[in-house]
């Protein structure tokens, strides 16, 4: 694929540098924080929805002021072509069941869908009034489960919902109220389903998204920023700053951090290392190395000014490395190329202590 050649190269260099004992707060501030940038990659519209295709194909979506733009990367989001675009509104999130069957979301929480890549799309859920009091899409949260459900979340002030289908998308079961405020995102943890909100709340499905608990009052505060990091951990973080974490799925919950900013999202690099972005203050982006137990600040984004971050990002997988890749308010992908050897000694590292430990 296109400058793969290049990426594996680059990745080859880092994993034969440093050693456990050399790492330091500089050394990972420079590693971690080295950012590709690729300006203006959404022609000036937003990105907060970005997807896995899997074997280094990846979309994004664009929101406002240039909405409704959907963009394909070959080779891990080193380059990009635009596809043909259902809609001009807002795109919200993205979620696939397949490198050619996909699906998206928009701010009008219309539901689209794609058997062929992104040739062609259908109309699959029209537009629902949107019934958010705070400024906020009428829809962010649409899930592909494994079970093959696709499950969408509302922003209704007076209580969000849930909606579900069974059959791609075809017909819809309204799920009721979930929560008493506007609803997030979903995030599959282990065998489960997870979903937040402007309710500060966390609830669980166990079920394949039929029903709904609540599992954890966290906060008074909006949680946006999910994340589950593989084993047993889950990570939850709100507008106040607040990290939360979970050793056992979801089902109980320890503060673990306050950090500076507003939280936003959470990348999961695998082996117990995750970004943390914030949208407030000096929009910095964090790093922890033991499953979020402590964090080290990297700061901003390169040549973001006082008005860009990292508004949502994941993690590709290859053979040798993996690619921590994200969209940002202004419309720029950033990434950054880590190997699986260098990632697995470096986390090692930190979590039996042979690191120093990332201040916070």
């Amino acid at each position: 694929m296109r400058r793969l050649a290049a990426i594996v190269s680059w990745v080859a260099l880092f994993a034969a540098t440093g050693r456990a004992g050399d790492l330091d707060a500089s050394s990972l501030r420079e590693e971690f924080g080295r950012w590709e940038v690729q300006a203006d990659a959404g022609k000036g519209g937003g990105i907060d929805a970005i997807c896995d295709l899997v074997e280094g194909v990846v979309v994004f979506g664009t929101r406002k002021p240039n909405p409704g733009h959907l963009y394909l990367s070959e080779d891990y989001g080193a380059t990009w072509t635009e596809l043909p675009s259902p809609t001009q509104n807002a795109i919200t999130c993205l979620t696939a069941a397949s490198r050619d069957r996909f699906y998206l979301l928009t701010d009008h929480a219309e539901v689209f869908g794609t058997l062929d890549g992104g040739t062609t799309w259908r109309l699959l859920r029209g537009a629902m009034p949107n019934r958010s009091r705070v400024g906020a899409a009428a829809a962010y949260g649409l899930m592909f489960t494994p079970q093959g459900t696709l499950l969408m979340s509302d922003t209704d002030s007076d209580g969000g919902q849930v909606y579900r289908s069974t059959d791609g998308g075809e017909t819809w079961t309204d799920l009721g109220i979930v929560s008493r405020d506007a609803l997030y995102r979903f995030m599959r943890v282990g065998n489960a389903i997870v979903l937040n909100g402007f309710a500060g709340a966390v609830y669980k499905s166990i079920d394949d998204g039929r029903t709904w608990n609540l599992q954890a009052q966290l906060s008074s505060s909006a949680l946006f920023a999910t994340e589950y990091l593989g084993g047993s951990y889950v990570l939850q973080a709100d507008q106040a700053g607040r990290v939360y974490r979970s050793g056992n799925l979801g089902e109980t919950w320890e503060q673990v951090a306050t950090l500076e900013g507003s939280a936003d999202d959470f990348i999961d690099l695998g082996y117990g290392a995750v970004y943390y972005s914030t949208y407030t203050g000096a929009r910095d982006v964090y790093l922890s190395l033991n499953y979020g137990k402590d964090w080290l600040k990297l700061g901003p984004l390169p040549d973001s000014g006082d008005d860009d971050w990292l508004d949502h990002g994941i993690r590709l997988n290859a053979p040798d490395f993996v690619v921590a890749i994200a969209g940002t308010l202004k419309g720029r992908i950033v990434r950054n190329v880590v190997g699986r050897d260098r990632l697995r000694v470096v986390a090692a590292s930190e979590q039996s202590g042979g690191a120093p430990t990332p201040s916070r």
